[in-house]
């Protein structure tokens, strides 16, 4: 690969996921979709608030937090609770508050801010996140 892409965070992030296929045990992700924000609300430094709220986490658990090129947010964490996690989306969600996706999660319907997994039994899915990422990013730098 080129060596801009061994930088990329989506690089970064795929390079991740794929290390863990053989330590799935105890983890868990989000994938926060600020891409579907609105313009005003995916301004850099809204996504730079965005990505700090997950310090936190990162430095008490076994975790690692990757802001990707379109805003969006992926955490990755050990031992984490969906708990944990919650209370950084929520946080998230106040800081976003007036935008409507920030508003999407109704009783019976698809939360469109966003989606949680369980690394262990949902890897496929967290590998095809960051596959889908990577492959965005290097569409876009051709």
């Amino acid at each position: 690969m080129q060596r801009e892409a061994n930088s990329s965070k989506a690089y970064l992030l795929l390079d991740f996921v794929q290390r863990l296929e053989r330590h799935r045990e105890d983890r868990r992700a989000v994938h926060i979709h600020l891409s579907k924000l609105k313009p005003q609300n995916r301004r850099d430094h809204h996504l730079r608030i965005a990505e700090n709220t997950f310090d936190d986490l990162t430095k008490q658990l076994d975790g690692q937090v990757f802001g990707m090129h379109n805003g969006d947010i992926v955490f990755i964490g050990r031992d984490v609770t969906i708990a944990d996690m919650d209370d950084a989306v929520q946080r998230l969600r106040v800081l976003f508050g007036d935008d409507p996706l920030a508003q999407s999660i109704d009783a019976g319907t698809e939360d469109l801010f966003c989606t949680y997994y369980n690394v262990e039994t949902q890897y496929g899915a967290v590998l095809e996140i960051a596959e889908g990422l990577y492959n965005e990013e290097q569409r876009l730098a051709a």
